[in-house]
């Protein structure tokens, strides 16, 4: 697999906690608890956009400003699968077609969660590779 960078990226799905009968396990209210599942994927190119004024997109909302970050994301991929590894070093892959609007990207180094924009693509050319668009909002 060709790396299009050296950045790790994790691919983030909300999952339901389990008890030891592998059952949901619920609160006071019987909403189920949840946590976040995290497979990373290595070789990525993780790029933040910016405006040209390099200080990053603002929007001012009455007394609230809120701060809008988007970047784009390049995951190696040589036949729209994604190699990923997880926190106890357990290999997989992921489908580019799984990686949906619904997910969250999580950049490896800051620790920041990115909402998906749109679902990922998987590009074909000189470097093929799978394509998402995600963004962070704060404020």
């Amino acid at each position: 697999m060709f790396p299009i960078g050296d950045q790790r990226v994790g691919i983030v799905t909300v999952v339901p906690v389990l008890d030891g009968g592998g059952h949901p396990v619920v609160d006071e209210a019987m909403v189920a608890e949840t946590t976040d599942a995290v497979v990373w994927v290595d070789g990525c190119l993780f790029e933040i956009q910016t405006m040209p004024t390099g200080v990053g997109q603002f929007e001012q909302q009455d007394v609230t400003t809120t701060t809008s970050e988007t970047a784009f994301c390049f995951m190696p991929s040589a036949d729209g699968n994604v190699a990923t590894v997880d926190d106890a070093d357990v290999e997989g892959v992921v489908v580019f077609t799984a990686i949906t609007s619904a997910l969250r990207l999580r950049d490896f180094v800051t620790g920041r969660d990115y909402e998906m924009r749109g679902d990922a693509v998987f590009e074909v050319g000189k470097l093929p590779h799978v394509f998402a668009r995600c963004e962070r909002q704060t404020g």
